[in-house]
């Protein structure tokens, strides 16, 4: 069992061994969403005439003191960056480069996710569950959480606790995807296959089982110059904590975005924690009169989705002690 950051650090030496994903350009139409591959510099005046609110501007001195009445001193605007490398295109920005007349844009290619769901037990979303059944819900949500990462899903499959169907369908995928997420079948029940079938594919395991709660029987895996494999725990709040905090930083790495940074905020309340766990709780922030506040919501284990419908953040607690006290400062991400 590792560290969290151990594990991250991990992750990114294969993700950087890999080099940031290729680039494209794109209609402006279809920018929406995507990541700039590099600096947009507007080199157009905006509007293109003469137009002025002001009676004057305010300049640098020195950059006047040749001037005369009969030769006044020109100045020239450098242009204006209007997004750098690694930014999200959001409506505002396609505003702006609509203004200026910029037509096509570069993105990062996105990086190409397979999804893996295991269990017998798993029925479709439609599907009405019979005895010890359940409906694949992790699936649809990573599918929705993915896309809004920046990431394109180009497969998607379940599949019963069968190593031998398990392989059938990671075999193939080398060549067709950066990424290969898999839930359930991690951890070491005589159903938990998933570690000894990825290594007899040729996969080096670059760790099983994190310091963390929940998602502690997480592992990773590297095809040697093909795919990052992760396999993620089948309860929900564990493959949500495992997308939001070992998946995500390779994303964004391979996007070319920088590492995300987190909000501090102060404990409402004293919270229990597991000693040695890097645990990652389910919280609302509010605005206190000394700055932000963070509250861990009832209803913390990895089964239990409804909290997560009334959260707004993951509290990020470290891994010594076994509480923190009210008023601790704390790492904060949202959701």
């Amino acid at each position: 069992m590792i560290l969290h950051a151990t594990a991250v650090e991990r992750l990114m030496e294969a993700a950087r061994e890999r080099g940031l994903g290729p680039f494209q350009t794109v209609p402006l139409k279809d920018a929406l969403g995507r990541v700039a591959s590099g600096r947009i510099v507007g080199t157009e005046d905006l509007p293109a005439f003469d137009n002025s609110a002001m009676d004057g501007y305010a300049v640098a001195s020195a950059l006047t003191r040749q001037a005369r009445p009969d030769a006044p001193a020109r100045l020239t605007v450098s242009g204006r960056l209007i997004i750098n490398g690694g930014t999200r295109i959001e409506p505002r920005h396609i505003l702006a480069l609509a203004a200026l007349g910029i037509a096509r844009v570069g993105v990062r290619v996105r990086p190409r996710v397979a999804l893996i769901n295991t269990g017998r037990e798993l029925v479709d979303a439609g599907q009405k569950p019979g005895p010890g059944q359940i409906r694949n819900a992790t699936g649809p949500f990573l599918a929705a959480a993915l896309s809004t990462m920046g990431a394109e899903v180009n497969a998607q499959h379940c599949v019963g606790d069968d190593p031998g169907e398990f392989k059938q369908r990671i075999e193939p995928l080398g060549d067709e995807v950066d990424v290969i997420l898999a839930t359930g079948a991690v951890s070491m029940g005589r159903h938990d296959f998933v570690p000894r079938a990825i290594e007899e594919l040729g996969a080096e395991i670059l760790f099983h089982k994190t310091a963390t709660r929940p998602g502690k029987p997480g592992l990773a895996a590297s095809f040697g110059n093909g795919p990052l494999f992760f396999g993620m725990p089948g309860n929900p709040v564990s493959t949500a904590v495992a997308l939001r905090f070992f998946v995500s930083p390779v994303l964004r790495f391979f996007l070319g975005q920088a590492p995300e940074s987190p909000l501090r905020a102060r404990l409402s309340a004293a919270i229990e924690k597991p000693e040695g766990l890097r645990c990652f709780y389910k919280g609302k922030l509010k605005q206190g009169s000394s700055g932000l506040e963070a509250e861990a919501l009832p209803g913390q284990a990895s089964f239990q989705i409804q909290p997560l419908l009334d959260a707004d953040c993951w509290i990020v607690l470290p891994e010594p002690g076994d509480h923190a006290d009210a008023g601790q400062e704390v790492d904060v991400y949202p959701l």
